[in-house]
């Protein structure tokens, strides 16, 4: 009989405990140019549990990247607006699917520079990443370093003509 509960123990425990879902920021591109919009997504992949809700603050370090808009994803309905929490969402029954974007909050590269674009859970009772069976931490961060708007190519095309008339009239002489 002590078998018994040993096993349906061990089998409770290990239908409880799985491996923890990836949590990252992901944007096509960490060196915009100046004036150019982008994305960067907060993702959840290798999900196997049920996703209810998460709550996070987010920062910008440098004003070389402004947040312009973010959109939550519509499966957790809209924000709740919480005093101490910039997004905060939950829905039940939850989330299943193996990947999961939380977030994508749309920025301009504003400067040329480097700026850090931090998410941050603080594990209180609004923050994390919130599943059936536990909380998991949301902070991540992600650097983006803005370009100059590159030369044109036109202006580098005429600059070779103009070195090559130059090269042809010395010839003749």
């Amino acid at each position: 009989m002590k078998k018994l509960y040993l096993t349906l123990a061990l089998a409770t425990v290990s239908a409880f405990s799985s491996a923890a879902a990836t949590i990252s920021l992901v944007t096509p591109d960490t060196t915009p140019y100046v004036g150019q919009s982008f994305t960067i997504d907060l993702v959840v992949s290798g999900n196997v549990q049920e996703i209810l809700g998460f709550g996070l603050d987010y920062l910008v370090s440098t004003s070389a990247i402004s947040l312009q808009s973010y959109d939550i994803n519509p499966f957790f309905g809209p924000d709740f607006g919480l005093p101490d929490t910039k997004i905060a969402v939950f829905t039940f029954p939850g989330n299943t699917d193996s990947t999961v974007t939380l977030v994508s909050f749309k920025f301009l590269a504003q400067s040329e520079g480097v700026s850090v674009f931090s998410v941050l859970s603080e594990l209180n009772g609004n923050e994390g990443l919130f599943t059936l069976t536990s909380t998991s931490d949301l902070s991540k961060a992600l650097t983006i370093d803005v370009q100059a708007v590159p030369e044109p190519a036109s202006l580098g095309l005429a600059a070779a003509a103009l070195t090559g008339l130059a090269f042809a009239l010395r010839r003749r002489k």
